[in-house]
């Protein structure tokens, strides 16, 4: 039996508090010198609506998307609905938006041994390199938004970013491996909640990272309908803003592109 929606948001909030506590820990910061707000896109387990849906509308305003990637979901169905296949996966990199990683399993990093972290996500780093030759894993979002401090400890060295939900805008001293993003659920806030959180970005010339899940006409606690995620998209553009992927944004950040 599936956790009624009052219970995964009232779990989802309290992950979402333990995070300050656990950016104390271990950081790794760089302080921001952009002249240009930034947001970016991304989806979490990587359901089949973020490609075919949500991946159609950034595709029709020329921007692309990071797919937070657990491979060991390929091909399966959740709560969220039908979850990417190769062929999604091919087409998603072939497109030029980001594949990243989500862990291979899926597991609760808070709960999960340091040596098995490492091993999982190493699993999922030699399966994307099977399926995509040239693929890599360059950003990663905790599962869920969970975390260890031996976790975020082991996993920082590995990726250029590491993304959390806590609420917030990437500025100032920015802690790259406990970004913090804003969700777009239609479960919580609406389009001009997603128009508010893109002007005081603008406004403080920040780094933005939306997530989402599923993106369809009837979508989970964790997703949101497209007309709400294309009103988000066009939000960025007519703002003063680029709207870039994760890996586009730390190039920005670092002023490696």
């Amino acid at each position: 039996m599936s956790m009624p929606l009052k219970s995964r948001l009232k779990r989802w909030a309290n992950r979402r508090l333990r995070q300050p506590y656990y950016r104390a820990f271990s950081a790794k910061t760089i302080r921001s010198n952009l002249n240009r707000p930034i947001v970016s896109f991304t989806f979490d387990d990587y359901p089949q609506s973020a490609w075919t849906v949500a991946g159609r509308i950034l595709n029709d305003h020329d921007v692309h998307g990071t797919y937070y990637t657990a491979l060991g979901l390929m091909d399966q169905t959740s709560r969220i609905g039908k979850l990417y296949t190769r062929d999604d996966l091919l087409a998603t990199h072939d497109d030029g938006h980001e594949i990243a990683c989500h862990t291979y399993s899926h597991p609760n990093l808070r709960r999960t041994p340091v040596r098995n972290c490492v091993d999982d996500i190493e699993k999922n780093l030699a399966e994307l390199r099977r399926l995509v030759p040239n693929g890599s894993l360059q950003n990663f979002s905790y599962p869920s938004g969970s975390i260890s401090i031996g976790n975020k400890r082991a996993l920082t060295p590995r990726f250029d970013t590491l993304r959390g939900v806590e609420d917030g805008i990437n500025t100032g001293v920015i802690h790259l491996n406990l970004l913090r993003a804003r969700r777009i659920y239609d479960a919580d806030g609406s389009a001009e909640t997603d128009r508010i959180w893109v002007d005081q970005n603008a406004a403080r010339c920040g780094w933005l990272i939306f997530y989402t899940h599923d993106v369809c006409d009837e979508p989970s606690d964790v997703g949101c309908t497209p007309r709400r995620f294309e009103t988000a998209v066009r939000a960025a553009l007519e703002s003063s803003a680029e709207v870039l992927t994760v890996a586009e944004a730390y190039q920005r950040l670092t002023g490696k592109s």
